[in-house]
């Protein structure tokens, strides 16, 4: 019997996203699917400074791109938001293999998928967002192939250690690296790239193979963007970060509260990634890497034997100050012994009332039809 996949895409527009999140709507309005594969949609956004994008629900079969429900009072960054959607895939796609691709902004171990309103800038927590998708999963009983994060600053080792706590269900995990371009994922060609492979049995072939072709895809005019697949097995991944926590220097990012970070962000980019040659001064710091690339053997795909680590920092006033009001106004996990592994210390920046809108896990079940 010929394998079905469904691609549940939850995608917020916000900001400059806006438009590009709508012309990836109407992109797949275009594109005919093979009849192997499926889409779930939920994409809009809250407000942005050209308009709001409605919060919209749309199967997509075939040709046809069925609008299923539309939401007036929904948030994208909420986390019930997110869980309803899934909820509403598994409910309708009950017997196809499904991936998940969450679109938008995306700040690392800071959080995903910002909101921003007049009066507001929420996003989800990393644990807020490993909370909801594996409560759906155990909720409903139904299956995750994997993930894609179709977000900047996903790569990094302190979002993949965290988000992995929180959502042990989740196996095989497909992230942009570099400076994502704003129209992100070209989504015909990663339906088709799916319809190909969808025979493969093997996970971890499958993630491997659409990491390729992804990247054989994309223009030379990117080489510093790309995707890489990685496995985010929890023991490997605690290793690496005490490694390199034991020589992470402390030099604080300009304008950033030394309450809220502790050290530099450890990034991940696949092997021969040109930032190398960027950082001549940390080359003896690959060099004492290497054993963390030989862990790394088991957890990434044949075609990417190795990768490294860069030390990044937000060393520039003006990133820093873009950063700033993303601290002041989201609430982190505390007292959480897992963020002190991390090394890093997260401040009680805001009330403790932003926990019952972030980080609820009473969340009801709004389905579509």
């Amino acid at each position: 019997m010929e394998e079905q996949w469904v691609v549940a895409l939850y995608a917020n527009g916000q900001n400059n996203l806006n438009h590009a999140v709508a012309g990836s709507l109407q992109k797949i309005a275009q594109t005919t699917l093979d009849p192997s594969c499926a889409m779930a949609i939920q994409s809009g956004s809250t407000f942005t400074a050209e308009g709001r994008l409605p919060v919209s629900r749309y199967r997509k079969e075939g040709k046809d791109l069925h609008l299923v429900q539309s939401f007036d009072d929904m948030v994208m960054a909420e986390p019930r938001s997110l869980y309803d959607f899934l909820l509403w895939v598994f409910h309708s796609f009950p017997k196809q293999q499904k991936l998940l691709i969450l679109s938008g902004h995306g700040l690392a171990w800071l959080g995903i998928l910002p909101t921003m309103t007049p009066t507001m800038r929420p996003m989800m927590t990393l644990q807020s967002l490993g909370r909801v998708i594996e409560k759906a999963i155990v909720d409903s009983g139904a299956k995750l192939a994997g993930i894609v994060f179709d977000t900047c600053y996903m790569n990094s080792l302190e979002a993949l250690l965290e988000f992995h706590h929180y959502c042990p269900s989740i196996e095989h995990l497909l992230l942009s690296y570099g400076d994502t371009p704003p129209g992100g994922l070209s989504l015909p060609d990663f339906m088709q790239l799916v319809s190909a492979h969808r025979y493969d049995d093997d996970r971890a072939s499958l993630f491997s193979r659409l990491e390729r072709g992804l990247n054989e895809q994309l223009p030379h005019i990117l080489p510093q963007f790309g995707y890489i697949y990685v496995r985010p097995a929890q023991e490997p991944l605690q290793q690496i970060k005490k490694i390199t926590a034991d020589f992470a220097p402390t030099q604080l990012a300009q304008g950033i509260p030394p309450s809220l970070i502790k050290e530099h962000t450890i990034t991940i980019f696949p092997y021969g990634h040109p930032v190398a040659s960027e950082v001549p001064a940390w080359l003896p710091l690959f060099d004492q890497l290497s054993p963390v690339s030989r862990m790394l053997l088991g957890h990434l795909p044949p075609e990417n034997k190795a990768a490294y680590f860069t030390l990044n920092s937000t060393s520039e006033k003006e990133i820093a100050d873009f950063y700033q009001p993303y601290y002041e106004h989201l609430l982190f996990a505390q007292e959480n012994s897992w963020l002190e592994l991390q090394g890093m210390v997260r401040g009680a920046s805001t009330s403790r009332g932003a926990l019952t809108l972030w980080d609820t896990i009473e969340m009801p079940q709004r389905m579509g039809n």
